[in-house]
Formats: C-alpha cells, structure tokens, sequence
C-alpha cells in the first residue's frame, strides 16, 4: 500500500492569482495592483513564465533564455522592484516555469550553437534530436522544415540568400536568419578577391585555414571570431558585397544558384518545404509546433543549466512556489519532480510544487510523486460537471443528433480524431516508433516474424486508443501501476473492438511487452530496449491526447460546449453531485494543497460562460425550439458552396451557443467588438476542427461563407428578426448563469485545495479561448468598484446592502463581493480549509436535488457551504433567486456529528442560525442564493 507523504507549502497558500505578462503588462503594471490584489484577499501572484522569451511572445512559454528574466517585461533590475513590493503587500510568488521545450530560432542562443556547429556544439544533446535520422538529407542535420514551398523553387526564386552582417555569415529567408557553418565561411572568403599582397588578404587567408581546421565548438568560435576583425576594412567590405552577390544567383538562372545550393547542403541544418516537416522532422516538437523544440531535461547537465535562476530565486526567497508547464512532455516526470525539490536549500521544511497535468475521469495523481497537486483542471471538470442535468442526457443527444447528422457517440469520435492525427501531425514520430518496437520484437523468437504493416497498424490503434495521457514507466520501472495496467488493457480492448482484423497474437505480443511481463528469452538488454521503447512512446501518448481532443474533438462535438473543455470529457454528460464529494473527499485527504481552478489561460470559454451553456441542460425544449426557430430565421443568410450551405448545421449550432455563452449588455454597446470576438472565435474553432477548413489549409470559401453568417446575425435593423428574439432569450439564460457562477465560486473557494482566480474572473468572465481570454484587464474599474463595495458593506443595513447587489446582477459587483469575502474568510480560517476534514451534507425534501452542500470541520469549528444548483429546472425558467420557503419547501440539511444547539453565523447576510436538529434550507438561503455558515463560540 502507497502511503502519501505530506508535502507543505513554505508560506500558508491561501488563494492564488494568475497574471499573464507580456510587453504590455509589465513588472510596473503588475505593482501598481498589488495593493488591490492583497485587499481582495489573494495571498500568492501566480505568474505566467519570465524567463527571457521571443520579441513578439505574447505568452512566455517560447523560452529563449533560462539565464535572463525578459527584459520586454521590466528585465531583472524590473522584477527586484516587483518583487519587493510583493513582499510589501504581503504576497508570495507561484512562478510557472517552462522545462519540455524552448523556442527553435536563432534569439535562442543554445539552439543557435547547434545550427551553427551541428553535432560538436556543446549544446547538441540539450535537444531531443535524432542526429541519426534516416530522413533524405538529413544524416547529422536538424531539419528546418520553414519553406514555403520546395526547396528548389525557393532557392532559384532567390528567396534565400547568404548575407553578411554583425560580424557573422548568415542564411536568409525572410525573416528568418540561419547561421552559416564554419565550412561556409572559408568557402565564401576563398572567393572574396581582394590584392594579394594587402594586409587584408592576408589576414583573410590566415583566418581561411583557421576555418579549415576547426572541428572542436572552441576552435570553431575562435576562427569565426577572426570575421569581426576583418569586418573594420572598407575594403574587405566592398569586395564580400561582390562576392555575394554571385553567390546569391539570378533568378531566371537556375544555374546561377549552384554555388549558393552547394553551399546549403553543407550547413548543420537542412532547409526543406514546411509540408513534409510531420513526416521527416528529427527533433520533438512541443506537440506539432515546428518553432518549439522540446529538451532533454532529464540529463543532469540540461537541468541545471535551465533550472540555475529559478534555484537563486527561491534560495533569495522571491519565489515561495513552482508550477511545472506540460509535465507529460518530460522524460521521466518523477525523477524530474524530485529534481526541482532539490532547488530548495536542504534545511527548507516546505516546498510548493503543483504540475500542468490532465488527469483523466478514472485516473488519479500517483501517489508517491513529491509534489502539492495539479493546476486544477480535475476540479474545474468535476464541478462544472454538477451544473448539468443528467436527466436530460437523452433529449439533447436526440436534439443534436437529428439537428447536426452527427453522432452522439464520442469515445469513437475521439478515437478517430487521434487516429488521423497521429498520420497527419506525428507521422515521423510514429514512425520511429514503429521501427523501435520491431527491433524490441526481433529480440525474442515470439515476435520476430511480425510484419513491419501488421506492426504499424496495431501500434497506431493502440496509441489512439490510450485512455490517458500517458503512464510512467521508467528504466527503474518492474510492473505497472494498477492504474496504468488498467490504462493499457482498456487500449487494446479497444484495439479489438475497432480492428478485429488484426492478429490476435500481435496484439498479445504487444501487450507483454506494454505491461512489462516480456517473453522468456529476453535477456536483461532487450528488457531496456524494450523500457526505452516505451518511455518513447510515453512522450507521443501525451501530445497526441492532447491535439486529438482538445485541439480537435472539442470543436467538432458540439452537443453541450460547456462540457468541451481543457482535462474534459465531452462524451460524459454531467457529474452526480455524489461523485463530486468523493473527489474533494479523495483531495482533501491526499491533496488539500492542490490548486483548483475554474478558469486558465488555456480554458476554451470563461467560468462564467460555461455556467450559462450548463443552463441549456436543465431546458432542453425550450432550448431546441428556439435554435429551430433561429435555423429558420437565418437560413437565407447562409452561402452556396458546391451545391451545400455554409457554415454547416453543427458549426451553425456552435455558434447559437457560444452567442448565448458570451453575449451581455455590454455587447450592445459594443457591437463591433463583439461581433469581432465571435469571428475570431468560430475561425479558430472550424480551423482545429479540420473538417471544413483547417490551419494548414485554409478554404477560404467557407471560412468567408462562416463570417458572412455571423456578421448577418449581428447586424441590428428591423429587418433583422433573429437579434431581438436572441437578446431576450440570452438576457433570461444570464439571469440562471450568474447564479451557478455564484455557486461554482462558493465550492472553490471552500473546497479543498488552493483556489486559483485567473486574471480579471473576480467580475463575470465570459471570454472565449485565447487569445480573447489574453485581453487586457481592466484594473481601474475593479479596485474602484472593491472600494466602493467596502464601503457601501460598511454602511448600508446587510438586507439592503444584498438586496441592491442582485438588481445590479449584470455588473458582477455581487461576484467581486463573494469573492472578496470567501478569500478573507480563508485568511481568518486558515486551519479549516488546508487541514480540515471535508463531510458532504445530508439533504432530504423537495428541493435536495437543486442543492450542494458540505462541512469543513475542524475539533472544534465548523463551516457549512450550500450551493444552489440546477435553478432553471427547479423555478420552469421563471426568473427568480433561489430563495425562501417558496423555492425549499421543507429541504433540511444536516450532516454526521452535528451538535444540537450550536450557532452559526451566514456570511453575507450576517443572519444567525441556531441548530435544532437538521437546519432549513429556506433559513439559510433566505435572502442571498449562496450561503456560508461559520460556528459561533
């Protein structure tokens, strides 16, 4: 049995706060609102990645430089400041750094080197490069796979050119700059003619033999840096310019180019057509992202080397947190983990470590890893997923079904997804893959006769049938975990059921060796070959998930979208609010430092957004006659194209939602804006969901067809029928939207973990995937609303107080409210919420479906949280809090243990409530529709 080891933060985590910086939200911006971040009650800054990033990053995680906080966002002498005004206001630093992958150009000084010198650069093995590849061309290369077309037409287009400049030889096109090799550089001064007997000349051919001789990193450096030297003569100058400008050919000429093609082939790096960069690249991508070149962090030296100012950091105490972007693209993950403990000095008694990790619906964190939790994604899911009727499950499966054509059936849709995913973004990946296994399988005398085709086809079901991410076998790895072992069962029963074709005896062949039971004649050699094929295959697992749900299924199954979501599962309807309390019941005893969240960076619609769709579950009916109603209205303002309308009926139907998920007053004032996010959106949206267009290959037809559409449904006019009909349906679904946010905020921030608020969420969030969700964030306007908050709590009788924040329900003055007080209720309770138990509440009467509640008790205190759920169903759509004895009936909540006779204060209306047996729930929501109970000595 797996015990866990407690791991404590340094300082108390008692809500976090997700601030994304970039050139224009600088380390100056982020100061001026601390004092506002602290009054609101967040204890740490949780910060996007620092680290030295590309010119134009708007993100961070495109790392050039491990060494170097980015100067574009205030630059080292910029983040002392901050972070000394941090500590200031009584804030820590949760600071997200980026260990799989860096930024594959040239303002990358690591990646540079390797271009530069190939296999004898220092950093060649920083990389996760194939330096054997067998691809054409590309035998001790790193293929470049940036052209926009075939390499000879670029070249001959005079497209790329050899230029001089900054001391150095370079390879141009476009914007992009390669280095040239050192072989380069004596091939071109051999043909700079210049008078013999000049000191120029000279020093040109000293510096040529030089450049012959050098193999070694060091030796190459020196003889280049003789260049710069040269650089100061006019007269070297002049004659270089000549030179090149033979080099660089005359288009029209195709043979011209000869000397510059030459040239080319004899860099380190090869310059190919973009297209065949799936199918024949040799390094691993940060998924199929051809710019982002992945690490091997799991060798010592690259560790420390990435990891140096994040050790001085937190050993300076300006960090007190790390969170670990995309963990499952590392090698060995638990290893990795144990590595960032050790940053810490030996005497620290507490490290806060969480990781970017989507767990599936059956799968848990193991246990063993060092580490506080996850970014949250788990939570964000499962309550989400208790805003969901299941009820009604059926009728929006039937409704879509007959409405899109499309199937209900999404475990074959993913599995589809992934499949032709894996063919298209990951085929050289794949395929080296496929060779591994095939060697692993020649080893042994059961596996050796398998057909290369049988192989590649089992592998890939396999793969795209993988119910998680990935598992964690290592070379240290004896027999799974039963997790894992479950992981891969499941896989090749699915391989069975979607290709009864293949050989059984293959796929039982591969399941020995996935399961680590190998043949008995594999000696302890095949038995590592056969681990390092499978700690490869982990780390293709991972990133084809990824792509083939969340980049791709999520945007073609569009039966509820709330559900479409970062660590989701579309196919699943809804979650019991049973199932809920055994999740925070599971964290609380194994993971109550975790974050939890309910919106990021990556989520695909704001928090809020999503609570407005969950709506449409508990109103199917009506929901269905008006998206038929709209189909109608609008059918004239779709486009012909080859005998079909565009945009399709389920991209059409995506749209309904996502208008009524975004959609608020200020909409109307801003209608430009407005009808620009929803464009923005549904482009990217059909483009990762390849069906009609796609990224790669755009069609324009139905992408114009797609925003004709839109811009039709959101031209006001009277002759426009469909916007007046949408207004006053999206107005009444808002209504019900604000409060499951209201009641979604509540059971984060009294849940175990560490609440985590994304930038801005403190008012309504209805934002779409980024960059939307990456807009600037209005400060001015939530500090001057707090303060006003404050001061009207501070003056106005409670009932009023409360009663003027639901008129004014559309501001998210009653959000920022909540939040402001839940965040200072886990100041003054610490202890309560990061240690005390968590006991789901009994509910019985008419209205015990439409509520959430539990405890979090310690010996001698107790809060009790009550979260309406499900409003709509419960009131028919009529418009009205879920309030009083006309909503609960005769609902009464109690719990284990409760004490006849002891008092509890209601948070927000400052109501006291006695306990007589089980409590009414119309007492405790009697005026305001969430409720905190605090016991009272």
């Amino acid at each position: 049995m797996i015990v866990k080891i407690e791991f404590q933060p340094q300082c108390r985590f008692g809500a976090t706060y997700r601030l994304q910086f970039n050139g224009n939200f600088r380390f100056e911006d982020a100061a001026e609102i601390l004092p506002y971040l602290s009054e609101l009650g967040v204890t740490q800054i949780y910060a996007s990645p620092l680290t030295r990033s590309g010119a134009q990053s708007t993100h961070g995680y495109d790392v050039c430089n491990f060494d170097e906080i980015d100067p574009k966002l205030g630059g080292d002498e910029g983040f002392q400041q901050f972070s000394v005004k941090m500590q200031a206001a009584g804030l820590g630093l949760l600071l997200d750094i980026v260990p799989n992958h860096m930024r594959a150009d040239i303002s990358n000084p690591w990646w540079r080197d390797v271009l530069e010198k190939g296999p004898y650069s220092v950093y060649a093995n920083y990389f996760d490069i194939d330096w054997a590849s067998h691809a054409p061309s590309a035998y001790r290369k790193v293929l470049l796979p940036i052209l926009g077309g075939l390499y000879a037409d670029i070249l001959e287009s005079g497209q790329l050119k050899a230029v001089f400049s900054e001391g150095a030889f370079w390879f141009t096109y476009g914007p992009h700059r390669f280095p040239a090799s050192v072989a380069s550089v004596a091939e071109i001064l051999e043909q700079v003619e210049l008078p013999p007997e000049s000191a120029e000349a000279r020093a040109m051919q000293a510096l040529i033999e030089r450049c012959r001789v050098a193999n070694r990193a060091e030796e190459i450096d020196e003889a280049k840096g003789g260049l710069r030297e040269l650089e100061r003569s006019e007269a070297f100058t002049a004659a270089l310019a000549r030179c090149l400008e033979v080099f660089n050919g005359i288009p029209g000429d195709p043979h011209s180019f000869d000397r510059l093609d030459r040239m080319l082939q004899g860099q380190n790096y090869r310059l190919c057509w973009w297209r065949i960069g799936p199918e024949q690249i040799d390094y691993r991508r940060f998924f199929d992202i051809t710019d982002l070149v992945c690490l091997n962090a799991q060798i010592p030296e690259v560790f420390e080397a990435s990891h140096r100012l994040f050790r001085k950091l937190i050993r300076a105490g300006k960090i007190c947190g790390l969170r670990i972007d995309h963990l499952d693209g590392l090698w060995d993950p638990q290893q990795y983990i144990g590595r960032v403990r050790e940053l810490w000095p030996e005497e620290a008694r507490f490290r806060y470590v969480v990781a970017e990790k989507i767990l599936a619906t059956t799968e848990s964190l193991p246990l063993e890893w060092p580490i506080s939790g996850t970014t949250g994604y788990d939570f964000l899911n499962e309550v989400n997923g208790i805003f969901v009727n299941r009820a009604h499950k059926e009728a929006l499966n039937h409704f879509y079904k007959m409405l899109t054509g499309a199937s209900t059936n999404f475990r074959q849709l993913l599995f589809a997804c992934r499949l032709k995913l894996l063919r298209q973004s990951f085929p050289g990946q794949f395929a080296a893959l496929v060779d591994r296994f095939a060697l692993v399988a020649a080893k042994t005398r059961y596996g050796r006769d398998f057909p290369l085709e049988s192989i590649r086809m089992a592998l890939a079901h396999f793969i795209s049938a993988f119910p998680v991410y990935r598992n964690y076998v290592t070379q240290n790895t004896h027999s799974l975990l039963a997790q894992e072992k479950r992981a891969v069962e499941a896989a090749f029963r699915e391989c069975r059921r979607r290709a009864p074709t293949l050989d059984p005896r293959l796929l039982g062949f591969m399941r020995q060796i996935m399961i680590l039971e190998f043949p008995s004649d594999f000696d302890d050699r095949s038995k590592t070959e056969a681990r390092h094929f499978i700690m490869k295959l982990q780390q293709l697992t991972a990133p084809l998930a990824a792509k083939g749900l969340e980049d791709t299924a999520c945007y073609r199954y569009n039966r509820l979208i709330s559900l479409n979501e970062v660590g989701g599962n579309p196919g699943k309807f809804g979650l019991p609010v049973r199932a809920f309390h055994r999740a925070n019941q599971k964290r609380a005893r194994h993971w109550p430092h975790t974050l939890i969240a309910t919106a990021t960076h990556d989520t695909k619609h704001g928090e809020d957004a999503r609570a407005r769709i969950n709506v449409l579950s508990e109103m199917p009916e009506v929901w269905a006659a008006q998206v038929r109603r709209w189909r109608e209205t609008n059918q004239s303002a779709k486009t012909a194209i080859n005998d079909k309308l565009a945009p399709c009926h389920n991209d059409e139907y995506l749209i309904y939602q996502i208008l009524t998920a975004a959609w608020s007053p200020e909409s109307q004032e801003n209608p430009q804006v407005f009808h620009d996010r929803i464009i923005d959106y549904m482009l990217k949206a059909v483009r990762e969901a390849k069906k009609h267009t796609s990224w790669t290959d755009p069609d324009e037809p139905y992408e114009s067809a797609l925003k004709s559409f839109i811009s039709r449904l959101l031209s006001p006019g009277p002759e426009n029928l469909f916007l007046p009909d949408f207004t006053e349906f999206a107005r009444r679904i808002a209504f019900f939207g604000y409060l499951n946010s209201l009641s979604q905020l509540l059971l984060k921030a009294t849940s175990p973990g560490v609440p985590d608020f994304y930038q801005g969420t403190e008012l309504w969030d209805l934002t779409l995937v980024d960059p939307d969700n990456r807009r600037p964030v209005d400060y001015v306007l939530r500090t001057a609303l707090l303060k006003e908050l404050q001061e009207r709590w501070a003056r106005t009788p409670r009932s009023q107080f409360l009663g003027e924040l639901v008129e004014t329900m559309p501001t998210g003055a009653i959000k920022l409210y909540v939040t402001w007080q839940l965040l200072w209720l886990r100041r003054e309770w610490p202890r309560i919420f990061s240690e005390g138990r968590y006991v789901p509440a009994k509910l019985s009467g008419p209205a015990e479906q439409h509520l959430c509640a539990f405890v979090r008790e310690t010996q001698t205190d107790q809060v009790i949280v009550a979260a309406p759920r499900l409003v709509c169903g419960r009131t028919r759509g009529e418009v009205r809090l879920p309030v009083g004895e006309e909503f609960w009936g005769e609902t009464l909540l109690t719990w284990p243990g409760a004490q006849k006779g002891k008092t509890f204060q209601e948070l927000f209306s400052a109501r006291t409530v006695r306990l007589e047996g089980a409590l009414r729930v119309s007492e405790i929501l009697a005026e305001f529709p969430i409720a905190v109970l605090i016991s009272r000595p």
